[in-house]
């Protein structure tokens, strides 16, 4: 199919009535928005909220072009349905090379790449369910992680590469489970209670601890699992749906999604919940944050 040129447009974020951010939170965000009618990838800079478009589909709000994953040399991750079919992408941060990874007539998303930029771990429906894969970026070659009767989703490295969280569906409800790469297997970490879902796994810097979305009773919150003690500690309390979180690789801050403000907008927070300031304020949905490393 002809491909839109690909025009870099610069935009500023419309910041009347949202509070200044101070100069010392200085990041690059990634990001989802279908602020232009279709679901397009942006960054943004903090602390100037300044926004610039990455990706330009043709004008079809039933394309999508999601799960973000940012590498340390500016690299975004992605996966896109613009040729039938959800596949793999990737594009530099400044909008330049957009190449396609994958070409297949089944599902492969969620993609992750590895803290040394070698592997991108990626979910699969090539065997009719969504199963991890594992490929190598220098060959192409991929190769599945394990064969299980559940689906899986929403992978991301741990920092030190050991590890692999994600989400898996046990009796109906996705579980918290990481992929440990020296054991070669993988183990639960949150439990297989019905009353809630666990989903969207990230990694703080120290590879032990794995914030993730709970939801419970149709609230979601974010919460914060060590993956040796399970022990668990619940970072936000609000009747709102607060998710799709990540961490800056300092560990300073989380960026996620919430609905407080009336409909999906983007919030930065520190973990103690006493700096929060919201990026985002448009009509439209702002979603997959993600930091650059």
């Amino acid at each position: 199919m002809k491909k839109a040129p690909v025009i870099m447009l610069l935009l500023f974020v419309v910041s009347c009535g949202l509070k200044k951010i101070p100069g010392n939170i200085k990041y690059r965000i990634a990001f989802v928005s279908g602020r232009d009618g279709n679901w397009e990838i942006y960054t943004m800079d903090l602390p100037e909220r300044e926004i610039k478009q990455l990706t330009h589909t043709e004008n079809n709000p039933e394309i999508e072009n999601a799960f973000i994953s940012y590498s340390k040399d500016g690299k975004i991750y992605f996966s896109s349905t613009r040729d039938g079919n959800s596949e793999l992408y990737v594009i530099n941060d400044d909008g330049s090379h957009e190449t396609r990874i994958t070409d297949n007539d089944y599902f492969d998303g969620y993609p992750a790449i590895s803290p040394d930029g070698r592997y991108l771990a990626f979910i699969s429906k090539e065997k009719g369910k969504g199963d991890i894969y594992i490929m190598d970026l220098s060959t192409r070659s991929s190769k599945r992680l394990e064969e299980t009767p559940q689906d899986e989703m929403s992978l991301t490295w741990s920092p030190n590469g050991k590890y692999l969280a994600f989400s898996r569906i046990v009796l109906g409800k996705p579980k918290i489970y990481i992929y440990d790469f020296t054991k070669k297997k993988s183990i639960q970490i949150t439990d297989s209670s019905m009353t809630h879902a666990d989903i969207t796994p990230v990694w703080l810097p120290d590879s032990k601890t794995i914030l993730y979305v709970s939801e419970v009773n149709e609230t979601t919150n974010l919460y914060t699992v060590n993956i040796e003690t399970r022990k668990i500690k619940k970072i936000t309390d609000t009747e709102f749906t607060e998710g799709e979180p990540r961490v800056s690789s300092d560990g300073k801050y989380i960026v996620f999604t919430s609905d407080k403000k009336k409909g999906r907008k983007l919030f930065i927070t520190n973990f103690s919940g006493t700096e929060e300031y919201q990026l985002t304020k448009t009509k439209f949905i702002d979603r997959n944050p993600v930091f650059k490393p």
